[in-house]
């Protein structure tokens, strides 16, 4: 197993989506989704790899996927954008007391905004759709939280509002899950997966991902599906199957 080259795979916008197909991933508030196409090589793809999952998400939200999943095989996960890192996906989460402190605060400031749970180091909230500028009055909250609050940063990804202690990277929660060479990674998402893309020997993502994206992984020679959306995500499977 020590001698497989490894493979690192974002979820969402890479191989996950809100369009329908065969296997439902459960969500806060809408199910997201996986093609049964794309299942199938994941399965072939783990025994012919280490395969890691590297995502925004949280574990709670992964395990979904993981038991959707049985016929594949996972070395490990990196979760809240390198923040989390596991190899049992299942393990008890561990939350920041800092951060239970913070979300706590954060109730009292603002008792209409929902705050949505599993996470153990982000603190992910919704606020009303009537509210202007939430980042905006997320920065405020946090400053007047003096110290404490100084050192997270905001920001916001459609209808939700992320606060995090420390710069994303998914790369370094690879690198504590002791995974030194990626020779394969997959994403979309300039914010998430640009460090991860970069390393990696051999960059894939969708014709649909973020332009920089695109642009970085055409640059190093990598692959860029011509499909998106499932479709998308099956030809970035057969594409790796191959060169594996």
């Amino acid at each position: 197993m020590s001698d497989l080259p490894t493979t690192v795979l974002d979820l969402d916008g890479t191989i996950v989506f809100p369009e329908t197909a065969e296997i439902e991933i459960p969500g806060r508030s809408r199910p997201t989704y996986l093609a049964a196409s794309t299942a199938s090589l994941l399965a072939t793809i783990s025994c012919r790899s280490k395969l890691y999952i590297a995502t925004a998400r949280s574990a709670a939200s992964v395990a979904g996927l993981v038991r959707s999943l049985p016929h594949v095989t996972f070395a490990g996960f990196v979760l809240e954008c390198g923040l989390v890192w596991r190899t049992d996906i299942a393990e008890p989460t561990r939350p920041l007391a800092v951060q239970q402190s913070i979300s706590q605060a954060l109730e009292l400031r603002f008792p209409d905004w929902e705050q949505v749970h599993g996470y153990e180091q982000m603190i992910c909230c919704v606020a009303p759709t009537t509210t202007d500028q939430p980042v905006e009055m997320m920065k405020e909250f946090l400053r007047g939280l003096g110290d404490a609050g100084s050192i997270w940063q905001v920001h916001q990804e459609r209808h939700k509002t992320f606060l995090y202690p420390s710069e994303l990277c998914k790369v370094s929660g690879l690198r504590k899950l002791g995974v030194a060479t990626v020779d394969f990674a997959a994403g979309d998402d300039c914010r998430y997966d640009h460090s991860l893309l970069s390393m990696a020997l051999n960059p894939m993502t969708l014709c649909s991902a973020d332009e920089m994206v695109v642009r970085l992984v055409r640059d190093r020679n990598g692959f860029v599906s011509a499909g998106t959306n499932h479709r998308g995500a099956t030809e970035l499977m057969q594409w790796l199957n191959v060169k594996l």
